[in-house]
């Protein structure tokens, strides 16, 4: 099943996750701890909800990448919806199951990508700082963000600090 046709919906509630396909959609279910090894499945997700407006005809919707790199694929998610806000997951993360070492989250350039292809008003980098296997950090993704000339769309969240998005 694609992402688009994995649609979610409690009766008591209007809110409608759609799964995004990843790198890893080929693979099965697998925990947190294993989710980023072969054989593992890793999800993202579309937040919709009846409530929001529509916009040239389409829903809006919320990205949240969950850990992802770049894939063509998910540019098709503005042919179906409006998404205001891209919450992505970053840090360049890297894991040394293959040779070389397998990506498992965005680096900045493909996150950049995927921001000009779906057209968000709003990027929200999040996961690229605190922990060891990070391989670029805040400095290179601003660094980045603003060669590619997406800067002034990027709001940076602080740890615990509430910020009001949209």
């Amino acid at each position: 099943m694609s992402w688009a046709d994995a649609f979610l919906m409690p009766a008591e509630f209007s809110l409608q996750p759609m799964a995004l396909e990843s790198l890893h959609r080929a693979w099965s279910s697998g925990s947190a701890a294993v989710g980023h090894l072969p054989d593992r499945e890793v999800t993202g997700f579309l937040l919709s909800v009846v409530e929001f407006l529509r916009i040239h005809g389409l829903p809006n919707a919320i990205c949240i990448s969950g850990y992802t790199v770049y894939l063509e694929e998910l540019a098709q998610m503005r042919e179906k919806f409006r998404i205001p806000v891209a919450i992505l997951n970053v840090g360049a993360v890297k894991v040394a199951v293959t040779d070389p070492p397998l990506r498992i989250t965005m680096d900045g350039n493909q996150a950049a990508r995927l921001f000009r292809e779906i057209g968000p008003d709003v990027l929200v980098p999040i996961h690229y700082e605190s922990w060891l296997h990070f391989t670029e950090n805040r400095a290179q993704f601003k660094a980045v963000f603003e060669v590619e000339g997406i800067s002034h769309k990027v709001c940076w969240l602080k740890p615990g600090v509430p910020k009001k998005i949209m």
